[in-house]
């Protein structure tokens, strides 16, 4: 029996993110959403940021 592997991904995008769970048993790969979340910019002396606060 050959082990089951997992990955963890993150994926951040303009206005919202995810957490991806990505399993592989050596022949197939699934992957598996865990969680959404919103992703929004902040604007400050003209420049824009992701607000990690």
């Amino acid at each position: 029996m050959k082990s089951l592997k997992k990955y963890l991904a993150l994926d951040f995008g303009e206005s919202n993110g995810r957490t991806v769970v990505g399993s592989f048993d050596g022949k197939k790969l699934q992957m598996d959403i865990v969680h959404r979340f919103g992703n929004y910019s902040v604007s400050a002396s003209n420049t824009i940021y992701w607000d990690i606060l």
